[in-house]
């Protein structure tokens, strides 16, 4: 992150969001496998990554079925 303050807002996401998943006992899926931030700020995803995330996430959970 290239700034601080979104470092102290989303540093350790991946793990922090893993262990939270791993304590609910659901499943997970990590966006970042699948997308990464192409937005103007570095944080949002455009339009196109968000059709592409819920693409990974519809096959996510049509695997669980």
């Amino acid at each position: 992150m290239p700034d601080l303050w979104f470092e102290g807002m989303f540093g350790d996401g991946y793990e922090k969001s893993k262990a939270l998943a791993d304590f609910m006992k659901v499943e997970y899926l990590s966006a970042g496998d699948h997308v990464s931030t192409d937005g103007v700020d570095g944080i949002d995803f455009s339009a196109e990554t968000n059709i592409t995330l819920g693409h990974a996430i519809a096959d996510k959970v049509a695997a669980l079925f």
